[in-house]
């Protein structure tokens, strides 16, 4: 019998056993114990429920594990079902894009469209240098092409003062050559500038009694000398200079007066001077104005500024020889009625594709063909496979080649404008509103398109205009905004004087000088 299996009862104290049934231990090691049968039997039965308890529930985990490698095996074969799916799916994306083009428009960029390179993040302006250009291989080699004029620092035949290198002493065997004559010199020049410190000028007046009248009379101070202590034109011109045609900030200015010339002014002192220059050239920025307005091709553009944290928009009017600016809160044909009022009727007008330009009273037009080679660009990476945009581009790329290379009597004008209608009214091969956008409003500006092949004195595209206004954008990136329309203002004046002397090879310091000094101006107007 197993030991352990019942509770057992020990006599204590030499009593003797009960007269109930029992039965010892056989074992003859524990005569003290005995085991009740009946107990014994309940004891097992109750052992064997709790084995069958335990084993059925080991046969229902089991189960449980079965069904769970079942239902893995089936997830992971549906798994491989929908990864096979996502293949199956990249594949005719892939041939629906390689076959219809990609209907997600590409990223405009100062490439493809009007964004200017400023306004790009880092990586884009990265990418578009490396793989991106409307530039097309011209064949030739990098660098200087032979023939080309050449330049270098040439010695100047005025010199302010010379320096003779005494050689009193040979070098090589110590002898006096002191009375020995120059065989031969040799000379280095070096240029330098004179930094002085400045100039002070008193003025006086005389007072004297008339022998004749018997009055007191005196004599005049010069025009430009006002108040007890001012500054020369010298210092006037320098600050404009520094300020409208550098951007310096007026910190720096008043920094570099400093240290330079030991002039201490303030920022308030800087501001007189620019308002005083500003108020003695406005009778020359009305005479640039009507220069603009007698031309015969001009060209404009505007760009936005910030006035005190309100919108406005900065317009310039320019042509070879002169440049107009104006400041105006609308971006709107409210702006060129007030520049222009009647327009500019005997002018080739070459702008961009803005709305407000082509109501203006013009005797002809020719749009940026620079803008629109960005935005055929644009629609060539849209839709590689439509034929339309890249046709388009190669004619317009096809007309300012010619315009460059060929004679101007050979030029094919006829053929370059049929081939214009041509594409005009062929069918664009899709109905991406992007392309029937462009065709549409090229189709509405068809004689602006290639102006500049019957008119030599017409440019193709509008960057002169664009080159005049950048220098704008520097200045908000020092100042960050002009603090009032009078600031503005003064700017878009004293930048018509600046950037029309710059066209008109006149030294703009000079200019500033002369305005300063209240002489008449350098330019020819």
């Amino acid at each position: 019998m197993k030991k352990g299996l019942s509770t057992y009862s020990q006599a204590q104290n030499g009593e003797q056993m009960s007269e109930k049934l029992g039965v010892f231990c056989s074992d003859g090691l524990h005569p003290n114990v005995y085991f009740d049968p009946n107990e014994m039997v309940c004891i097992l039965l109750k052992r064997i429920e709790e084995l069958e308890a335990e084993l059925k529930h080991y046969k229902k985990n089991n189960q449980k594990k079965d069904n769970q490698k079942e239902r893995m095996q089936l997830l992971e074969d549906r798994h491989k079902e929908d990864l096979k799916q996502i293949k199956e799916l990249k594949a005719t994306i892939k041939e629906l894009k390689k076959g219809h083009g990609n209907s997600q428009a590409p990223k405009k960029d100062s490439h493809n469209s009007d964004v200017p390179p400023s306004k790009e993040d880092i990586a884009s302006a990265e990418k578009r240098k490396r793989t991106r250009s409307l530039r097309q291989p011209s064949g030739k080699k990098t660098g200087g092409q032979s023939g080309h004029k050449g330049y270098t620092l040439s010695k100047i035949e005025e010199v302010d003062e010379t320096i003779d290198m005494p050689l009193d002493v040979c070098p090589n065997c110590a002898a006096d050559l002191s009375a020995v004559p120059v065989a031969q010199r040799l000379s280095r020049q070096v240029i330098d500038i004179r930094i002085q410190q400045p100039k002070v000028i008193l003025y006086s007046i005389l007072e004297k009694i008339c022998p004749s009248c018997g009055k007191t009379v005196r004599s005049k101070f010069p025009e430009n000398v006002k108040g007890a202590v001012s500054y020369g034109p010298n210092v006037q011109a320098l600050i404009v200079y520094l300020a409208e045609e550098h951007a310096v900030s007026y910190e720096r200015i008043k920094q570099l007066l400093h240290d330079l010339f030991r002039i201490d002014l303030s920022q308030s002192t800087i501001d007189n001077i620019i308002k005083k220059m500003t108020k003695q050239t406005r009778g020359l920025y009305d005479r640039i104005k009507e220069k603009v307005g007698r031309s015969s091709v001009v060209g404009a553009d505007e760009t936005g500024i910030d006035i005190n944290g309100v919108m406005h928009w900065l317009w310039v009017w320019q042509t070879e020889a002169a440049s107009y600016f104006l400041t105006h809160k609308k971006r709107s044909f409210d702006a060129i009625q007030e520049a222009f009022p009647d327009g500019l009727p005997n002018a080739t007008l070459v702008t961009d594709r803005h709305g407000s330009y082509f109501k203006m009273k013009v005797k002809n037009r020719q749009i940026c063909l620079v803008h629109l080679l960005r935005n055929l660009a644009f629609l060539i990476e849209k839709m590689p496979k439509a034929q339309w945009s890249k046709d388009m581009l190669q004619l317009i790329s096809d007309a300012i080649k010619e315009s460059y290379e060929k004679p101007w009597e050979e030029i094919d004008r006829d053929g370059l404008k049929k081939r214009l209608d041509e594409l005009l009214e062929s069918p664009l091969g899709t109905d991406d509103k992007d392309f029937v956008r462009m065709r549409n409003g090229l189709a509405n500006k068809k004689d602006c398109i290639l102006t500049f092949l019957d008119n030599q004195n017409v440019p193709f595209d509008n960057n002169a205009s664009e080159r005049a206004i950048r220098p704008t954008k520097t200045k908000l990136k020092v100042a960050g905004l002009f603090r009032s329309n009078d600031g503005a203002e003064s700017y878009a004046i004293i930048h018509s004087i600046l950037d029309t002397a710059k066209k008109q090879g006149v030294s703009l310091f000079d200019e500033l000088q002369a305005i300063a000094q209240r002489k008449p101006s350098l330019l020819s107007l």
